[in-house]
């Protein structure tokens, strides 16, 4: 079995980080074409997705969303080679509560953001929970996991970004059902399939280190 270049760590937080990113600058978009509208309330929702917002203003809401989205997803796409990327990730996702993020992918983008601080850093927590014995069949299950929360959260960010595609009740619902309960479960399992490769990974390293003479 060939095992894959990239950690896992840095895997997530980049490639899920940088969807994250990217789907909240669409959400920004939309929150700008409302133009100069002044929300119904701080807690407001569009295109079904709820949302903070301290500007009476949904063009400059906009505004700040959009530059905030893509500051996000460059951090995740060319600084997460470095637990500081993580970490840049996370302070900018806190950034984005009050400036009209979704909330529902401001805190996936969090936990991306988390995954990321755990780039190159002691593994305690998950080296704690995972029984040896399981780490090596849950780390062949990494990568298909992985491209199928690829593929689930790709939906479940165009279900928010393109209201379209949920005018339909049945399609609403079938993609409801995969981008939000599917992505849920898939990333969970991601997480720890993901964490197990992880371990695995430098577990490998360090048994090579130790027969170096």
């Amino acid at each position: 079995m060939g095992e894959l270049k990239i950690p896992p760590t840095r895997a997530i937080a980049s490639t899920f980080g940088a969807i994250a990113g990217l789907s909240n600058m669409a959400y920004a978009v939309a929150e700008a074409l409302e133009g100069h509208a002044r929300p119904a309330a701080g807690f407001f929702t569009l295109n079904g997705q709820p949302a903070i917002t301290v500007l009476p203003d949904m063009l400059v809401t906009g505004v700040i969303g959009f530059c905030l989205g893509l500051a996000f997803a460059i951090c995740a796409i060319f600084y997460s080679k470095r637990w500081r990327g993580g970490l840049m990730m996370l302070l900018i996702a806190c950034l984005q509560i009050p400036f009209g993020a979704g909330l529902v992918r401001l805190f996936q983008a969090m936990i991306y953001g988390l995954v990321g601080t755990r780039i190159g850093r002691p593994l305690l927590f998950w080296n704690a929970i995972l029984p040896r014995s399981m780490r090596p069949k849950l780390s062949r299950l990494w990568p298909a996991s992985f491209a199928v929360c690829a593929i689930l959260y790709v939906i479940h960010a165009l279900t928010g970004a393109v209201p379209s595609l949920t005018a339909s009740e049945p399609r609403r619902s079938i993609l409801l059902a995969l981008g939000g309960y599917g992505n849920l479960v898939c990333f969970l399992l991601m997480l720890v399939c993901g964490f197990a490769r992880e371990l695995e990974m430098r577990a490998g390293m360090a048994s090579s280190f130790a027969t170096i003479p």
